[in-house]
């Protein structure tokens, strides 16, 4: 599913730009967490299902798709904005320790991880905090593989506070959009949608976005004025299950390097934007500025493929074929 993926990291990117009013990026952000889990539970039963210490194989390998190509970026970032002085950059052992453990940057909005100082202290790669929750989410589904009425309970919890959240009774985008507490059975979703077939899978497709449409009816019914971004989520909830299912099966030879490119432009179009913005250019709402930008995203992109994750992913396949 190479091709989606890449398209969902377009849609992120361009989300970060003015050109679009509507946040793309967050519809697409909750089909990546559902399919996040839909790939664990493919890993999970069967890729490595016959591997006697599958767990600790799987982890692995999530650690080694995840982490190289994430730390290039962190240290591309950090090298541009200490050699031009981008905003100001304020480097410490606790905010450096939280951006190397990834995880932290899940509750930035309770500590204070700032390294940029702009209007308001941010992060060095501000969309890294999802990365925190989908690293907690591998552990939350691993254990509930192990233990499905644990995976049921913790999903049926969230969906909970997902609710409540979508209603404005807690706050909206922290717990209906970026914890792990709101959003979690997104990701169960998607590891109950990979064990299902043919019409089964069209008939979980329909349970889900029947679902997010019933409780944007009532939201409605009831006035409830819908915060930022309840109606992204619910439209992206009504839609993942959808795209996975027309994507699964899709063998296009664009789909590996595509499906490769797509991490390396989640975290590097940032970067992309802050070096077009050292040059004199500005976020614009136009077409070109946002070329520029995934041409841009892409070549740092393609650099961290080359020089950290290819040769990493020769030594991932060879530990995971060792275990």
């Amino acid at each position: 599913m190479g091709v989606l993926r890449f398209v969902l990291a377009l849609c992120v990117l361009i989300s970060h730009t003015p050109l679009l009013t509507f946040e793309i990026g967050v519809v697409a952000v909750v089909v990546f967490y559902m399919l996040a889990g839909f790939v664990m539970a493919h890993l999970y039963f069967d890729v490595f299902s016959s591997n006697i210490h599958r767990i600790r194989t799987l982890l692995l390998d999530r650690l080694l798709r995840i982490y190289p190509l994430y730390l290039y970026a962190f240290c591309l970032c950090s090298a541009f904005v200490l050699l031009c002085n981008f905003h100001s950059p304020h480097f410490t052992l606790f905010n450096v320790v939280a951006h190397l453990l990834v995880i932290p940057l899940n509750y930035f909005m309770f500590f204070n991880f700032g390294i940029l100082q702009t209007s308001f202290e941010s992060e060095l790669n501000h969309l890294t905090w999802s990365l925190g929750a989908e690293i907690q989410a591998y552990g939350l589904l691993l254990l509930g593989f192990v233990f499905p009425v644990f995976l049921c309970l913790a999903a049926a919890l969230s969906f909970v506070v997902f609710v409540c959240a979508i209603f404005g009774i807690i706050d909206t985008d922290i717990y209906g959009y970026r914890l792990l507490v709101g959003i979690f059975f997104v990701f169960a979703l998607g590891s109950w949608q990979k064990r299902t077939k043919g019409n089964a899978t069209i008939a979980f497709a329909l349970v889900v976005s029947c679902i997010a449409a019933m409780l944007f009816g009532i939201g409605k019914i009831w006035g409830i004025v819908f915060l930022p971004y309840a109606r992204e989520v619910l439209l992206g909830l009504a839609i993942a299950p959808w795209l996975i299912a027309l994507f699964e099966h899709r063998q296009w030879r664009a789909n590996k390097p595509l499906g490769a490119l797509s991490y390396g432009i989640f975290l590097t179009h940032t970067p992309a934007m802050w070096i077009l913005d050292v040059c004199g250019i500005p976020k614009m709402a136009s077409l070109e500025y946002v070329g520029v930008v995934i041409i841009l995203a892409i070549v740092l992109a393609m650099f961290g493929i080359v020089m950290v994750e290819r040769p990493i992913e020769r030594y991932r396949l060879r530990a995971i074929l060792k275990s």
